[in-house]
């Protein structure tokens, strides 16, 4: 592999197939097997190199970079950039560091009246809860409910379940009681692709707002906003998208501009004769102090670099057929299971797998926890992440370009071994550390 200049952009040539060829495009240590591209993602050489040139650009002279336009100019080209990609327009689209990030702004933005509800599901990522959890400290705060997803089902039971639900909620509340819904996309632990979208629908349908976290699906899916309209929609650039960490897209309908403030005052005077953009929303969301901007420029170059390796169709058959194929013949090895609908059709799988390990859940968490590291990062220098859920240990693996077969097969057989190692510490005595 390697980069050339052409035209503005940087050209890759003799592109190598996807599988292990594919790692010298990542900034990826050899001797390790990497299967949690969906924690942090994984940076190509690309858009490292792409997003270098733009620093020497900025760092040569910060105060004329930031001044004079080119810092704005350069956020609104990303913004152009990501939401032609999403299907959505330009003006509903401003960047946050982070899904997390997106989804508080959200929820400290609505209006709360005592008698709304906020939901959010049993599989909802620990910083989302923890965000709905915080809301309680303000006087004014929503009522809160658990949907119950029932996994492993099939998307037509889900979306029966949902609406059930909801009118379950929704028949004891007041006629102008607003209801948010927390949904997931794609989950992160356990990774199971949700039918989101008519999940939206239902929720248009029965009176309520969307919040979708779709911490994984830029990169993963093919999307469309515009067609979806979620009243909210966030989503990390650097997980599967490939741009660097820092960066997430939050998507809010025009409808709901009017309530949303930043995290942080925005600290861009938009009076008269100093507005940057005359959506005062998207103003808000351009600076609110120091950060690393060069996140929000390599959105450009990931998109440049997704293209040259063969596109999102040839990126996202590869890795959901790995992610199928891999999940099973590591579940055969460790001779358990993989999450999926009853069916066994893969519908719960996107570029992700679940296996359930065979780990004596009578074993504290903790040391479950520091044991699996140890051995999978230490010992065998390979890693995936491990999970409770319903009542069993499982472990996600992920799917990426540079993965192949005989990594999840490999991850088969050193699961074997680092669960018979944790089950034989089970009388043994452990000390948390803090």
């Amino acid at each position: 592999m390697q980069l050339t200049d052409s035209a503005h952009e940087l050209v890759l040539t003799d592109v190598p197939e996807f599988g292990h060829q594919s790692r010298s495009l990542f900034q990826l240590d050899p001797n390790f097997t990497h299967l949690n591209n969906g924690s942090f993602g994984v940076i190509p050489h690309y858009v490292e190199e792409a997003t270098r040139r733009m620093a020497e650009v900025g760092e040569a002279n910060p105060d004329m970079f930031m001044r004079q336009g080119r810092f704005w100019r350069a956020i609104d080209r990303s913004r152009e950039v990501i939401a032609e990609y999403v299907g959505a327009d330009v003006d509903t689209c401003v960047f946050v560091p982070n899904t997390a990030t997106g989804v508080n702004t959200i929820l400290r933005s609505i209006p709360w009246a005592e008698d709304d509800l906020l939901v959010y599901s049993d599989i909802c990522f620990d910083t989302v809860v923890r965000a709905v959890e915080s809301l309680a400290q303000f006087k004014t705060a929503p009522r809160t409910a658990v949907l119950k997803l029932g996994l492993p089902a099939s998307h037509a039971t889900i979306l029966e379940s949902f609406r059930a639900q909801l009118k379950q909620w929704r028949s004891g509340m007041r006629s102008d009681a607003r209801i948010v819904v927390v949904l997931d996309s794609i989950g992160s632990t356990p990774a199971v692709l949700l039918p989101w979208r008519q999940m939206v629908k239902i929720c248009k349908e029965e009176g309520a707002w969307s919040l979708v976290d779709a911490a994984h699906s830029l990169g993963q899916e093919k999307l469309n906003l515009r067609e979806i309209d979620a009243d909210f929609w966030v989503a990390n650039c650097s997980k599967w998208f490939y741009a660097k960490r820092g960066c997430a897209l939050m998507n809010v309908a025009y409808r709901h501009h009017d309530i949303m403030q930043p995290l942080i005052p925005a600290m861009v005077n938009d009076g008269p004769g100093h507005q940057i953009n005359p959506n005062k929303f998207v103003t808000q969301f351009y600076w609110n102090g120091l950060a690393d901007w060069l996140a929000y420029m390599s959105i450009e170059p990931a998109l440049n670099f997704r293209h040259q390796i063969g596109g999102d169709d040839k990126i996202n058959a590869y890795c959901h057929d790995l992610a199928v194929r891999g999940g099973l013949r590591a579940a055969e090895i460790v001779g358990s299971e993989v999450l999926d609908s009853p069916a066994g059709d893969g519908e719960l799988v996107a570029n992700m797998a679940n296996v359930r390990l065979p780990i004596d859940t009578s074993i504290p968490g903790p040391k479950v926890f520091q044991l699996f590291h140890t051995e999978m990062m230490g010992t065998h220098r390979i890693y995936a992440v491990p999970y409770m859920f319903n009542g069993s240990w499982w472990v996600r693996v992920c799917a990426q370009v540079y993965a192949e077969m005989s990594d999840f097969e490999r991850l088969g057989h050193v699961l074997v071994d680092v669960c018979r190692k944790i089950n034989s510490t089970k009388d043994s005595r452990f000390t948390t550390f803090p």
